[in-house]
């Protein structure tokens, strides 16, 4: 199940060539994913500010394929694909309003791991379902 959300690209998020600088594709991804999780019933502080687990990114790939313009609105589309005992694997797209063309695509690997040794654990057992419920 993918999450889609509308985002327009502001003045400020652009650099000299008058297009998004390219760091702030990555911006835009984590804060849909930032909802998405909300989305799926898993709080906010749970995920993001856990004192016990971390879900460090162990992978990151970016393709670009169109630029993005300051004063444009976009489709941001996030999802997980990969569930495992202790990763997570999620892709991310932005596509343009008109006709979806796709402007970038992101993968994402992440683990999840104890905050006081970084050693890989499982997931808290009530995310599992609704992880995998999320998985198209």
């Amino acid at each position: 199940m993918a999450f889609r959300k509308k985002v327009r690209i502001y003045f400020d998020q652009g650099d000299p060539a008058h297009i998004a600088f390219h760091g702030q594709h990555t911006i835009i991804i984590q804060r849909a994913m930032e909802e998405y999780v909300e989305s799926l019933g898993i709080p906010w502080e749970e995920w993001y500010d856990n004192k016990e687990l971390f879900l460090p990114v162990v992978q990151f790939n970016i393709q670009f394929k169109k630029p993005l313009y300051p004063g444009k609105e976009y489709w941001v589309d996030v999802q997980f694909v990969h569930i495992g005992r202790s990763s997570l694997k999620t892709e991310g797209q932005i596509f343009t309003l008109q006709g979806e063309e796709k402007c970038c695509a992101i993968s994402t690997a992440y683990v999840c791991v104890n905050s006081d040794d970084f050693k890989s654990r499982p997931f808290p057992k009530h995310w599992v379902p609704l992880l995998k419920a999320a998985l198209p």
